[in-house]
């Protein structure tokens, strides 16, 4: 007795050999970062100027990063800018025009892909930063809402 095998189900069983005998398990590289921990980032790391980009136009900023660990890779922080000319304004969390500010920061270390999130704790600002070297970062900065800010800086390990 010949017994038909419904074509659609020799069709999967086919592919699925088929597919089988050439698959193999690769591991994904997972790039070489020049900080292993959180720990490594304690500490304080600035920006000479940086052109930041707020509700009332263009203006330049110097700013410095205080990190510290809490754990391998959950850290706190605060953030200060501070504009370059006293005639330019940002804001800070209540909306007042101020030309310095502080924000403190809560943070996690992915040392997988080099980078550092950090949220600020009074407005919407967000902080990714990557790590280029054991002593420079690049922040990349944003900020939504009624006070919106984006920006770009590298910070440098003091």
């Amino acid at each position: 007795m010949v017994r038909k095998i419904p074509s659609l189900l020799l069709f999967s069983a086919t592919c699925f050999v088929s597919f089988g005998i050439f698959s193999t398990n690769v591991e994904a590289e997972t790039p070489s970062c020049a900080i292993a921990s959180a720990q490594e980032l304690e500490g304080v790391w600035e920006s000479d100027v940086t052109q930041v980009l707020n509700k009332q136009g263009l203006l330049e900023v110097s700013g410095v990063l205080e990190i510290k660990a809490k754990t391998d890779n959950i850290l706190e922080g605060q953030y200060t800018w501070k504009t370059k000319e006293e005639t330019k304004t940002g804001n800070n969390s209540e909306g007042v025009k101020v030309i310095e500010d502080t924000e403190t920061l809560y943070g996690v270390f992915n040392p997988r892909n080099c980078t550092l999130k950090m949220v600020e704790t009074k407005e919407s600002g967000i902080h990714e930063i990557t790590i280029l070297s054991q002593n420079t970062v690049e922040q990349i900065f944003r900020q939504s809402g009624e006070y919106p800010v984006v920006y770009i800086s590298t910070l440098e390990r003091k």
